[in-house]
């Protein structure tokens, strides 16, 4: 009987090991588009789960994986593989420990570093080199993935990341020190899991308007929780209505989430968390929801399940129309939202454990069915990552190879991931900011195009952006960039300036910014609000005639030059503020404006019939303040 076991266990190993014939994917629907879709390259990295994030960026995929066996230790193939994305060769594979359990899900990177944890409970930080920066030890297994934003008032994106054992925790980006953490309680009163399992991977929403943003993720507990970015306090939580335990992770489009319970529920909230909509998809008993709902812009959404009966597939919810229900068999993987082929509009891409991709239109309709070589739990991950400009498709499977195939795709991207971008935060068509640069460390300046249809997500690009010292542009005002907190533009001048705070009689205030004795421009804040580190610059406005547009517009600059280039103007103030007067100029873009502070006007109100405004003026009045906004 022994002899039997050890048979049949090594014909299992190298049933689930040797690797498959790799071939092009075929379209097996007779009336299906893209019949085609190319093999690039594939390589091994070992298993992977549908808690695994694909990520793409600087000319590599990385790869988490399991190894090739989940209950092993000291597995060779456990850590985070990086791939040359061009040809599949491997570059490095980063591991935080020698031995033990060493299991990665999840990883999030920016231009100076990339961050795992494992499932020997540490969580790390590495630089672009494969060194080690930092390490954080937990009480328990990382099986979601990590999030980076800002917490503390550096320009460092900090790490949110949560435990297995029920705890999360807000890590300093520079040191990985604990900021901040949070377990959630178990109420033994309330009909609801006992357990209080992090599983899923946190998500990032603007919730109470401050400077940090805030984080929701499900527990196993049966709640959804929205925690305050700045100190890890509850700002409100929703329950499930099974109840039951949440393993994935929340949706976030535009203000509203979307989250889904493992016992086939799916709710919408707004980001203030008042319930809009309940979708149940409990119509086989009881199926097992792991992946996200994605959802695109005609509010339809797709989503898998699986079923210990194997009575699962996936859903497609239609707006004002019922719902459709493939029956595919397990589906653990998240949906991603693409433009697959040379079609205007967006498809979905699913697939499946018994190993069938399918693509989904925007309506619900199959365009495409495609028989792989097995299955896979993995979310696939759509990038261009040869830089041709066209989209591919990566696809880990259960043969533990990753393959990568070609598209003829130009884009766009709207959900091309696991946790929608490198950052993993959850938020569809996110913007990210670039991490503050580390002393002797590696910066990919180029990691991440500032815009690019085929991104899936907006990148600012704060420091490694060059700037022109004296150029106005709707980006912001010589080193004073729109969107930038005070102490990112601070680490952007790079040089030493002295400042003044001015109050402003229109419930606003201007940080005068001196530079040689010289003002250069002002930065406006909310006049309730003292500036701090992580005050947020959304207005710049100079009067200094070294600063001027592309079009060599300028304080300074008269009305009828400017006339020229931007036709008629139009003046106006409020009488409230008679000191402050507008000029709008007909033809003038919308992140431009033009003031003066001044007793004197620069319109002619005499013969106005309002008398606070007029398209008359002085002919020798000229530009005072331009502001960028």
């Amino acid at each position: 009987m022994k002899k039997i076991i050890i048979i049949l266990s090594i014909l299992c190993y190298y049933i689930t090991t040797t690797p498959l014939t790799a071939k092009p994917l075929s379209n097996t629907l007779k009336n299906g588009y893209l019949k085609k879709i190319p093999l690039k390259w594939k390589t091994r990295i070992g298993l992977t789960t549908y808690r695994t994030t694909l990520q793409y960026a600087n000319g590599y995929i990385l790869a988490p994986s399991n190894g090739k066996n989940t209950k092993t230790l000291n597995d060779p193939y456990d850590g985070v593989h990086i791939i040359n994305a061009k040809n599949g060769k491997k570059i490095n594979q980063l591991t935080i420990n020698t031995y033990g359990d060493r299991d990665v899900n999840g990883v999030a990177l920016s231009n100076t570093k990339i961050v795992f944890g494992n499932d020997s409970h540490i969580l790390a930080a590495f630089d672009w080199n494969g060194e080690l920066l930092w390490k954080y030890k937990a009480k328990g297994d990382f099986e979601g993935a990590p999030t980076l934003t800002y917490i503390n008032q550096d320009a460092t994106l900090d790490v949110i990341a949560a435990t297995e054992e029920g705890t999360l925790l807000a890590l300093d980006g520079l040191s990985g020190n604990l900021i901040w953490k949070f377990s959630p309680a178990i109420n033994p009163n309330l009909f609801l899991p006992k357990t209080k399992y992090f599983i899923g991977s946190p998500s990032l929403a603007t919730i109470n308007k401050d400077s940090v943003k805030d984080i929701i993720i499900g527990n196993r507990n049966g709640l959804l929780y929205t925690i305050n970015g700045k100190d890890g306090s509850i700002l409100w939580k929703h329950r499930s209505k099974e109840p039951s335990g949440i393993l994935s992770s929340p949706f976030i489009k535009n203000k509203h989430i979307y989250y889904t319970e493992s016992y086939g529920y799916i709710h919408k909230l707004s980001t203030k968390g008042r319930h809009i909509n309940t979708y149940n998809i409990n119509q086989i008993q009881y199926p097992h929801v792991t992946g996200s709902p994605i959802s695109n812009h005609l509010d339809t959404i797709i989503i898998g399940s699986t079923n210990q009966n194997k009575q699962s597939g996936f859903w497609s919810l239609i707006s004002r129309k019922n719902q459709q229900y493939n029956a595919i068999g397990n589906v653990s993987a998240t949906a991603i939202l693409a433009n697959l082929d040379t079609s205007k509009k967006p498809e979905f891409l699913i697939i499946s454990e018994s190993g069938w991709l399918y693509i989904i239109a925007s309506t619900g309709n199959i365009k495409g069915k495609y028989k792989l070589l097995t299955g896979s739990e993995c979310t696939p991950l759509v990038a261009d990552i040869d830089n041709d400009g066209l989209l591919e498709l990566v696809i880990a499977l259960n043969d533990q190879h990753i393959y990568a195939y070609d598209l003829p795709s130009k884009g766009p991207v709207i959900w091309g991931q696991l946790r929608a971008n490198p950052y993993n935060t959850g938020f569809q068509n996110d913007t990210l900011n670039e991490d503050a640069p580390l002393a002797n460390k590696p910066n990919i300046s180029t990691i991440f195009k500032p815009v690019s249809p085929l991104n899936g997500f907006q990148y600012n690009n704060w420091f490694s952006k060059p700037i022109i010292n004296n150029r106005i542009s709707k980006h912001g005002i010589g080193h004073a960039q729109i969107g930038m907190t005070f102490n990112q533009y601070k680490l952007k001048l790079n040089k030493p300036f002295k400042s003044k705070e001015v109050k402003l009689n229109n419930g606003l205030k201007a940080l005068a910014i001196i530079i040689d004795n010289t003002v250069q421009y002002y930065l406006i804040f909310p006049q309730q609000k003292p500036i701090s580190a992580d005050s947020i610059i959304n207005v710049v406005v100079t009067n200094n005639p070294n600063y001027q547009t592309i079009d060599g517009i300028s304080p300074g600059k008269p009305i009828n030059d400017v006339k020229k280039l931007l036709g008629s103007p139009t003046f106006s103030y409020n009488k409230n503020f008679p000191l402050e007067e507008k000029c709008r100029f007909n033809n003038q873009p919308q992140w431009l404006v033009f003031t003066s502070y001044s007793k004197v006007k620069a319109g002619d109100y005499k013969n106005s019939k309002s008398k606070t405004i007029t398209r008359a003026y002085n002919q020798g009045a000229t530009i005072q303040f331009i502001a960028v906004r």
